[in-house]
């Protein structure tokens, strides 16, 4: 066991110094004190931009062993080496806290902490994840990866499992570690899930400080870090856990590149929505709509740079390419639970309708509800509502992504081929959780902006 946890230790050193090149190519991390206070960001965007690397090279029939994986690493940081040169450096400057307030900075970072030594104290003793969907196809899904040596479309390998056509970045990623460990044992997959929802946190903190005071981004976090619901997904090792973490992640970046106008945000959005798209088929439509909104904004407002937002929007789309590209190669079935192309049948459409309204009526109670969500939803719509005289664009891009996610999901019980009562039962909070966390990345960006004393002139 001490064995296992070596060597993914040794995943993570080689995703962090990826992640610190990539940051370095982008010029926010020049120097020690850069990395150290970015280490967080940059763990999440080597785990994001390997995952998308290892994903086109199992389309092309490569193995995830351990020396690939490290190739794929070394391949990416020297790519951010040569960049380096040719873009200029930038120091992220912190909002700065004074007086009384920072107690409530102190607190709510307080609770973050409390909650994610609870959460290592979970994964440290108790291991494997218990939900059915893990032990049904995400992980089978990763073993056999690692057994057969790639996406081997024989009986027992990749395409054998349920929802055979979804993208393979999770499975690639737990069949790194698996690579790593030299082992299939879930529990070094439960500290591993853990060790990136931290730096989840830790990126959310150095990112969304140049805009947001303490005083309103610890307690927003805390807010986060408490989520019932979102707790409970850390360790799962279902699909629906990455997949929050990326779009959050992305939320963060697209807002910021609304609000600074720097092509370094939009990169960043690029790479986490390009591996939310790769994550689950759930994750494309919140990308396209950031990205869609995000080049609405470039056009609107002067000086007009769509370049930035149109590399945002495609960036998913590219990357899903390739596996779209592979289905189609190997002849893999379409999703049985429903066909998109139902919605632009109107006589179907209609005679489906009782389930629309079903779901109309039952997500709004776990959208809303405390025990799940506590009251992030309603704070974000809140946020939007007060941000908006000042930032109507940053409230339009909060409503649009996160009703993206609402709005594929009732689209989804209304055409599905199943009992909506079912889907409702076995889906609606895991997928909740994407437009939830979103929510409350935007909800402190919302208020930061919203409490500006010297507001940015952004449309």
């Amino acid at each position: 066991m001490t064995a296992s946890y070596f060597g993914l230790g040794v995943f993570d050193v080689l995703l962090l110094v990826t992640g610190l090149a990539v940051l370095d190519a982008l010029g926010l991390v020049r120097s020690g004190r850069d990395a150290l206070r970015h280490s967080g960001l940059a763990l999440v965007v080597g785990w994001a931009s390997v995952g998308v690397f290892e994903s086109w090279a199992l389309v092309v029939g490569a193995p995830l062993t351990r020396w690939v994986v490290a190739s794929i690493c070394f391949a990416i940081a020297a790519a951010g080496v040569l960049m380096r040169r040719r873009v200029p450096p930038r120091r992220l400057r912190l909002v700065r806290e004074s007086g009384p307030s920072r107690l409530l900075a102190v607190a709510g970072a307080a609770v973050v902490f409390v909650q994610l030594a609870a959460l290592l104290w979970r994964a440290a003793t108790q291991g494997a994840p218990l939900q059915w969907d893990a032990w049904a196809f995400w992980l089978p899904k990763a073993r056999a990866i690692f057994d057969f040596g790639g996406l081997d479309t024989a009986v027992g390998g990749f395409t054998s499992f349920v929802s055979p056509s979804y993208p393979p970045l999770v499975p690639a990623l737990d069949a790194s570690v698996f690579a790593f460990t030299g082992n299939t044992q879930a529990s070094p997959l439960a500290v591993q899930e853990w060790l990136i929802a931290a730096a989840f946190f830790g990126a959310l903190w150095s990112l969304l400080a140049v805009r947001v005071r303490p005083l309103i981004l610890w307690p927003c976090l805390a807010l986060l870090a408490s989520l019932p619901n979102f707790v409970a997904m850390i360790g799962s090792s279902l699909g629906d856990e990455p997949l929050m973490l990326l779009l959050g992640l992305g939320c963060a970046c697209s807002a910021l590149w609304l609000l600074e106008r720097d092509a370094r945000y939009a990169a960043l959005a690029a790479i986490f929505l390009a591996a939310a798209a790769l994550a689950k088929n759930e994750g494309m439509p919140p990308a396209l709509a950031l990205g869609l909104t995000m080049l609405a904004v470039a056009f609107v407002r002067r000086p007009r740079r769509p370049l930035a937002p149109a590399l945002v929007l495609l960036a998913p789309l590219a990357a899903y390419a390739p596996w779209g590209i592979w289905i189609r190669i190997q002849g893999l079935p379409p999703s049985t639970d429903y066909r998109l192309s139902d919605l632009l049948h109107p006589a179907l459409l209609g005679d489906r309708v009782h389930r629309l309204t079903y779901a109309a009526h039952v997500l709004p109670v776990h959208l809303f509800s405390r025990q799940q969500w506590l009251i992030a939803v309603p704070l974000m719509l809140a946020g939007a509502l007060l941000a908006a005289p000042r930032c109507p664009a940053l409230s339009l891009l909060a409503l649009a992504s996160v009703g993206t996610v609402i709005a594929g999901l009732l689209a989804v019980y209304w055409i599905g081929s199943r009992p909506v009562a079912w889907y409702v039962l076995t889906s609606v909070d895991r997928v909740l959780a994407s437009a939830v966390v979103m929510s409350v990345v935007f909800l402190a960006l919302l208020l930061g902006e919203a409490s500006r004393q010297n507001p940015a002139a952004v449309p």
